[in-house]
């Protein structure tokens, strides 16, 4: 079962609060693909994985937690424009937006696997082209990373292998 609840959080880019959905617990029923989809109960509250300040349009797993880096980024042209769209689904353009930032972080693996995250958002929306797309557009951010994990390069693999079929 999954227990989430409303709370007042206070963004760490703007110092603006806004209702956000908090995760309290969830399961996972099954196991995962090897591109790790959540499965069960897990797959079906991805939404609130992340949270978006309203005002800025941070995007974090926790928006009252960041660094600098994070918030010199959500300020650039770049990332406006990245917040305008196109969308195809909110909860996509949530892990597109973290894909982002994780980016400018030079957080590669965690580019990869939010960008596979938007992926299978599209599967869901029965948008194969699109989600073939992002499993590409993910896996570059792995190209030339000299140490990742086995994980990691088996999803990669994967991810390529769905992206081309």
């Amino acid at each position: 079962m999954t227990n989430d609840r409303k709370s007042n959080v206070r963004c760490f880019c703007c110092g603006q609060t806004s209702e956000q959905s908090v995760l309290l617990s969830t399961n996972e029923i099954g196991s995962r693909d090897i591109d790790q989809p959540p499965s069960g109960m897990e797959r079906f509250n991805m939404s609130v994985w992340l949270q978006e300040c309203p005002t800025c349009g941070y995007v974090a797993p926790d928006i009252s937690d960041g660094d600098d880096r994070d918030r010199l980024f959500v300020q650039t042209e770049r990332y406006a424009a990245l917040r305008e769209g196109p969308h195809f689904s909110r909860r996509a353009s949530r892990f597109l937006l973290r894909a982002a930032i994780d980016f400018a972080r030079d957080d590669f693996e965690r580019a990869f696997v939010n960008t596979l995250y938007a992926a299978r958002d599209a599967d869901d929306c029965a948008l194969g082209e699109v989600a073939s797309g992002l499993r590409k557009i993910a896996s570059r951010y792995l190209v030339g990373r000299s140490v990742i994990s086995l994980d990691l390069q088996g999803m990669s693999l994967h991810a390529l292998r769905r992206a081309c079929s």
